[in-house]
């Protein structure tokens, strides 16, 4: 995700990039809030002045600021500006060098002043100088992967967090808050951190449920739900084979959990449909039913919305339904689905991530609209400098008299 208050994302031979006019000042790029351990490091930064606008910038006018900083852009490790003499060059590269005593989540920042037009990649390389390598999950006789070796620090702040955590020839397995987990893919980890600590989708009904879960995943979120006591069924919806069976492989380590569950091979949107997109098998976030900019071709399957709606809360008459939508784009056809059938109404809870990269004309109002007209009172958790995504929350109004 990236996350950006001004200017334009865009992509440039497969790679991100924010654009910011002359006219514009704020934070081009900021987050992305990743815990780093104490050490020394340098982050690298990638930004130029399009070579069509080198000419009208004066050279000795700063142009940007980067720094480093932590708990939540209120402590800054480091901070620099930058003249545009300097960003003229094409991918120029500019470093920032910083030490944490204390491990931390940080953010690498650009702040645009508007002097002139700028383009900014949004990877930033991070190197590491002098790190800390002790930890008890750290054994020098232990089955240890390329992958394991390469992210310790993260399962170091799992284990810090309480986590078991159990290196194998085939990955690590994490046992954390009650859930079973063998993590191979590093987008475990940022779903490690909303779904289990951050807790964004914790609910507790008063009566009893069953969860749709739509952009299941590795299943992390389904695992979750079937937790709560109230929920009684989760139907988890993946469309891409890869990442259904890694669900699935995680249901299987869970099996108080898994007799909730029910994995469907499929996704939901506006109508019936198949599609043949890429799929790069690295990556599971941000992924949405358009594919992946690289990778295999790989068949999917949309069934309408509605239509699957309705048949499970048929099925299961006496819970309440919960629908928790996090597919990359796929929540707006979906609830246009919904809405065009006059089911819009049938849940009593939506929980909602929503993600702007199909239509740039649509944001979280668009859904609010639908939501209120449906009954539902809406918790809007979007961050006002994050345009392109955010969470939210509606329950179904009833009245007490």
């Amino acid at each position: 995700m990236v996350h950006s208050a001004v200017g334009a994302v865009t992509t440039v031979e497969g790679k991100t990039y924010i654009t910011t006019a002359g006219d514009q000042a704020g934070f081009a790029l900021y987050g992305p809030y990743d815990r780093m351990p104490p050490g020394d490091y340098s982050v690298s930064f990638e930004i130029e002045i399009p070579e069509r606008n080198r000419r009208g910038a004066r050279p000795n006018s700063i142009c940007a600021y980067i720094d480093v900083t932590g708990e939540a852009g209120t402590r800054v490790l480091a901070r620099r500006p930058l003249f545009a003499r300097a960003l003229t060059a094409r991918g120029a590269q500019h470093k920032l060098d910083f030490s944490l005593r204390d491990a931390m989540a940080l953010e690498f920042r650009v702040y645009a002043t508007g002097a002139a037009d700028l383009l900014i990649a949004a990877d930033r390389i991070i190197s590491i100088h002098r790190q800390s390598r002790f930890s008890p999950i750290l054994t020098d006789d232990g089955p240890h992967t390329p992958f394991f070796e390469k992210h310790f620090d993260q399962f170091c702040d799992l284990f810090n967090k309480g986590a078991e955590v159990r290196p194998n020839e085939r990955g690590t397995l994490v046992s954390f808050l009650g859930i079973k987990l063998n993590v191979t893919n590093y987008d475990d980890f940022q779903m490690i951190q909303e779904i289990l600590v951050a807790n964004v989708y914790r609910f507790s009904p008063r009566r009893d449920v069953c969860v749709l879960d739509v952009g299941m995943n590795a299943g992390i979120a389904a695992l979750h739900f079937a937790t709560f006591p109230r929920v009684k069924k989760v139907y988890g919806f993946e469309p891409f084979r890869a990442i259904h069976d890694r669900a699935v492989s995680h249901f299987q380590l869970n099996p108080t959990l898994s007799d909730k569950i029910q994995a469907m091979n499929f996704g939901l949107g506006l109508q019936n449909e198949r599609r043949v997109v890429l799929h790069d098998a690295e990556h599971s976030i941000d992924v949405s039913i358009k594919g992946t900019t690289k990778g295999q071709p790989t068949q999917i399957e949309i069934r309408d919305a509605a239509e699957v709606v309705l048949e499970l809360a048929a099925r299961h008459s006496d819970l309440d339904i919960v629908l928790k939508l996090d597919c990359e784009g796929s929540e707006f056809p979906i609830l246009d689905a919904l809405d065009r059938a006059n089911v819009a109404g049938l849940p009593v809870i939506y929980m909602i991530e929503w993600h702007k990269a199909w239509s740039p004309g649509k944001n979280q109002d668009y859904l609010i609209e639908k939501l209120n007209r449906n009954g539902f009172t809406v918790f809007d958790q979007t961050n006002p400098f994050d345009p392109y995504a955010g969470l939210l929350y509606a329950v179904r109004e009833r009245r007490a008299y």
